[in-house]
């Protein structure tokens, strides 16, 4: 049985037949990107706690019909449109057009296989590139990558990730970070056995976890509608940022409906109603309330650093280095005594020069602390 199966995946034989799709799968992730940030509401810890929550999806029968009937146009499945409509959000809400995520086979391709009692259940990489010219080509993409990557479905993830050459980490998992799963009607989520009486665990009644950042699961209802879960790790997020995302993919998913011929990338993917919240939180509509404020910009920061000083302020795009208010408070604090021993005070001007980064910050916090205005220097404008 299992044992059996296991040692054929270790035999010679079945590690020589992989090396052809071993050498499919490093060309397919080369130059993938290892890590997708999406904004979070904490930052992401060195070792996760593997802790997590969910909140609830329902995709109407409605949209689902509309959704069979564009992935025909398309000459593909509701499970590639699907699929990228969640790696189109992922792209969006990270502004990165590379998106890698996971998503479970069933490991039961042979038909030897189909009787087997075990897990083989094996996850493999989705890649896709976002910048197409029309959502309908972004799903013949999509298409092609996931028949790819079915077609190369047997050779072990572990082996995957050796041929893709990912460098690993206890911060996060390689090669994605994001899983999406989509059960058909064949899943049976109740069992019936002779004489045993079987009750499912409500999911509030035990301890959830989260393998991966954001886990989208999607099962498919005898009436046609969709209904699920958008798992997610409590490090990095809150249930109102969960429920923000969901509310997203399913605006998503009726634009792509809707305008299948336009760019991906500019299809409409927030809500009226959390478009109008954001609007309305960070926006004064009330002329009466409009009054200048006489804190300066650094001490409304030096406020920041006392309420939260070992929250993370800044985050390196390129590096990935991370400051907290209190690191960001007492390098900036330095960088004005220096100032101020130079001889700057209030009214002088002191400028800038280098790229965006997390010294940019710090340096242009202590010019404001030390008294004197800040003066951004760009190297690529022209002289006058």
């Amino acid at each position: 049985q299992y044992a059996d199966y296991s040692a054929w995946q270790r035999s010679p034989e079945f590690v020589d037949s992989m090396k052809g799709s071993a050498e499919i799968w490093k060309a397919t992730l080369e130059g993938a990107p290892p890590l997708l940030e999406i904004p979070k509401d904490f930052p992401r810890p060195s070792i996760p706690s593997g802790a997590g929550s969910s909140v609830p999806i329902v995709v109407a029968p409605s949209i689902m019909e509309n959704i069979r009937t564009v992935s025909k146009l398309a000459e593909t499945t509701p499970f590639v449109f699907l699929s990228t409509c969640f790696q189109l959000l992922l792209g969006r809400l990270a502004n990165e057009s590379d998106i890698v995520i996971g998503t479970p086979s069933a490991g039961r391709d042979a038909t030897l296989l189909e009787p087997l009692i075990g897990y083989l259940v094996s996850p493999i990489p989705l890649r896709l590139q976002l910048e197409q010219p029309t959502f309908l080509q972004l799903l013949k993409k999509a298409s092609e990558a996931a028949a790819l990557a079915r077609e190369n479905i047997r050779i072990p993830l572990q082996d995957i990730i050796v041929a893709a050459g990912v460098e690993r980490t206890t911060s996060y998992s390689p090669l994605y970070q994001n899983m999406f799963v989509l059960q058909d009607k064949k899943f049976k989520s109740e069992f019936e056995f002779p004489n045993i009486q079987v009750e499912r665990l409500k999911e509030e009644t035990y301890l959830e976890t989260a393998m991966f950042d954001l886990t989208l699961e999607l099962i498919e209802m005898h009436e046609g509608s969709l209904t699920g879960s958008l798992k997610f790790s409590v490090d990095l997020y809150t249930h109102d940022t969960a429920n923000q995302f969901v509310a997203c993919y399913l605006k998503l998913l009726e634009s792509a409906i809707e305008n299948p011929h336009r760019d991906p990338l500019s299809i409409a993917l927030m809500p009226q109603d959390l478009k109008q919240r954001i609007l309305t939180s960070f926006s004064i509509s009330d002329d009466s309330s409009m009054v200048a404020s006489e804190t300066l910009a650094y001490d409304a920061f030096n406020e920041m650093a006392k309420k939260f000083p070992e929250n993370q302020c800044l985050q390196d795009c390129a590096t990935g280095d991370i400051l907290t208010y209190n690191q960001t408070l007492l390098r900036s604090a330095g960088i004005a005594s220096m100032l101020n021993s130079l001889g700057i005070a209030a009214c002088d001007v002191v400028g800038t020069l280098m790229k965006r980064s997390n010294a940019l910050c710090v340096s242009m916090l202590g010019i404001m602390k030390s008294g004197a205005a800040v003066a951004v220097l760009d190297s690529s404008l022209p002289e006058e």
